[in-house]
């Protein structure tokens, strides 16, 4: 029973009132305190393309759409249960999504960082130096590493671009296709997906963000930068 002040209480006062943990002599919990969810609307985008700035100006959905979009393409996918290809999959596996995805980014990442130090080595070689020079054609003479080294970067450079684009256009296809969503006025007489490609590609960050806002209340739980749903932890699916 709850103990209430002494007195009693009148309409319009509060009180506190400790929640019994255990309901019974094993110590087993009947209760559970849910927290509370958002939901998703159906047949319309949860806000317009252009909202971008709705969130906040400094907001880790922003911030993560404009200098990281691939990252946040894979937060929009850990919620929606999509596995590396954008298919649909069971919980555990969407679960490796973000990291299967980060773990790629990364890689190419480095091997950037790779290539930008080795040039910038090299250039300091040949400044001083005309051997690493063709006498007859004045071209430089790059090393056999290096050249694969760089064609390496430049392909890994191509296939993440390539890879983003299309998890990214799969993605929102999923999400107009699951809470049915007809495609924008522009592209009423088009294919469904031609709607998906132009926002992506046209419209990156602000379709992006407008995804992540979809899938998760910022209104209720804040955002996070690396997280896997790009939200705490803690924070029930609202997918």
């Amino acid at each position: 029973m709850d103990d209430k002040p002494r007195g009693g209480v009148t309409k319009g006062e509060t009180f506190e009132v400790q929640i019994p943990l255990c309901d019974d002599d094993r110590g087993v919990s009947n209760h559970v305190i849910s927290l509370p969810r958002g939901k998703i609307p159906l047949g319309h985008w949860k806000d317009g393309l252009c909202d971008c700035l709705s969130v906040g100006l400094i907001h880790p959905v922003l911030c993560n759409a404009w200098l990281c979009p691939i990252v946040l393409t894979a937060q929009v996918m850990h919620r929606l249960r999509l596995d590396w290809c954008a298919n649909p999959t069971s919980a555990s596996q969407g679960r490796k999504t973000f990291w299967i995805i980060l773990y790629f980014y990364a890689f190419v990442l480095a091997l950037n960082v790779m290539v930008a130090l080795v040039l910038g080595h090299v250039s300091r070689l040949v400044a001083h130096n005309t051997s690493y020079y063709n006498s007859n054609t004045g071209e430089l003479v790059l090393s056999p590493f290096l050249v694969i080294l760089l064609q390496g970067a430049q392909m890994c450079n191509y296939a993440l671009a390539l890879y983003s684009l299309l998890v990214m256009i799969r993605t929102r296809h999923y999400i107009r296709q699951t809470y049915l969503i007809p495609p924008s006025t522009l592209c009423s007489c088009c294919p469904s997906c031609v709607d998906d490609c132009c926002t992506i590609y046209f419209c990156n960050c602000c379709a992006l963000s407008q995804m992540a806002r979809h899938t998760a209340d910022y209104e209720i739980y804040p955002a996070k930068c690396c997280t896997e749903t790009g939200l705490p932890d803690h924070v029930p699916s609202i997918v």
